[in-house]
């Protein structure tokens, strides 16, 4: 990471879903795509909730944000769980990470702490699904 790119790492909470939102209109519309599968504009206040109601043990999230409190960026990008409803040893896991961003390891950093997370909370295999088009993820 760049030595002088600093961010604070921490959970979810549901009071990012204004951070949420905010982060969604950022993206550029191949993001949204890859991530959220949508071509919208604006992240709906139900879909924010969604992202943002963790509750540390089905559903864990981890956001990377600027240092600086008066910073007007939302985040440099998130990652979730959410534990299957049938195994419970297996999650499907989610990470979003703003495109200016990208390529800065916070995508390998918050992977890292979901894991731990997962590891944790019983969970044994990530699962997803990636378009055909996801050259990043793929």
């Amino acid at each position: 990471m760049d030595s002088d790119l600093s961010a604070i790492l921490r959970p979810v909470v549901s009071s990012d879903r204004q951070r949420a939102q905010a982060a969604f209109a950022l993206l550029s519309e191949d993001a949204k795509l890859n991530r959220f599968w949508t071509r919208k504009q604006n992240l709906s206040p139900e879909f924010a909730a969604r992202l943002t109601d963790t509750d540390d043990v089905n559903h864990v999230g981890w956001i990377a944000v600027p240092v600086d409190p008066s910073s007007e960026l939302p985040g440099y990008g998130a990652a979730s769980f959410w534990r299957d409803d049938v195994q419970s040893e297996r999650a499907e896991f989610s990470i979003t990470v703003l495109d200016e961003w990208q390529r800065k390891r916070f995508g390998s950093l918050l992977l890292s702490i979901l894991w731990h997370e997962a590891w944790h909370a019983g969970i044994r295999t990530f699962c997803g699904v990636a378009r055909r088009e996801n050259d990043a993820m793929r």
